[in-house]
């Protein structure tokens, strides 16, 4: 959340990536992103996630992304993955 963001010349905007684990046991979750325009870079509170099983046992990571100095305000979809690092 926010469904949307915008950045552009040397701004910021913060979103919060919820991570649920629908599986059956306690899982970690390695976070990623792509697809940002030119310009805009991103990062995240933490890289890896712990999340037990089970809707309300979410997860929350802060998702900064940026735009450098040349960045135009655009609005660009992007993807943010959150893939299971155990093998079940």
């Amino acid at each position: 959340t926010p469904a949307a963001v915008t950045v552009g010349r040397g701004t910021t905007a913060r979103a919060v990536v919820r991570v649920t684990n629908t599986g059956s046991a306690t899982d970690t979750f390695a976070l990623g992103f792509g697809g940002l325009p030119a310009g805009a870079a991103g990062s995240f509170g933490a890289l890896t996630v712990t999340v037990p099983p089970g809707a309300g046992n979410f997860r929350e990571v802060i998702l900064l992304l940026r735009g450098d100095t040349t960045a135009e305000p655009a609005a660009a979809p992007f993807t943010v993955t959150a893939a299971s690092e155990t093998l079940e």
